[in-house]
């Protein structure tokens, strides 16, 4: 019984993706394609998304860090529905939690269109510079 319950236990820890809506799995992720993902209104979209949602953690991050940062990279892995299914912050000088922070807002990310490969929505990696002014 403790067996059965166990790997019932296994196959739900590793079926999760599916379990909570979304499938995650990427079987190939590609560099480059026909078409990139692109999420709303384009850079812009993207500079409107960084300054609400990235901006605050980076701020609150300033009491903790001792250097102040002028440019990270922000590198996501986008499926091919156009969801968020890995994020990576590429900044030695953020402290460990400010870079957990960044990556939780960025995996609740939403509205990407999925890239094009081979005329298919396929997984995408896209690495984003991000530069930062303080005010």
């Amino acid at each position: 019984m403790r067996c059965v319950k166990l790997l019932v236990l296994i196959t739900l820890l590793t079926k999760s993706e599916l379990i909570f809506g979304q499938d995650l799995a990427c079987d190939s992720i590609y560099s480059f394609g026909e078409i990139m993902p692109n999420y709303p209104d384009g850079e812009q979209g993207l500079v409107n998304y960084f300054n609400l949602e990235l901006m605050p953690i980076l701020n609150d991050s300033l009491n903790d860090d001792v250097k102040m940062i002028s440019k990270i990279y922000i590198k996501v892995n986008i499926n091919s529905h156009g969801q968020v299914v890995e994020a990576d912050i590429i900044q030695k000088d953020l402290s460990a939690g400010c870079k957990a922070a960044l990556v939780s807002k960025l995996l609740t990310m939403q509205g990407w269109s999925p890239g094009i490969h081979k005329g298919q929505p396929a997984c995408m990696s896209m690495t984003i510079p991000v530069k930062i002014t303080y005010r």
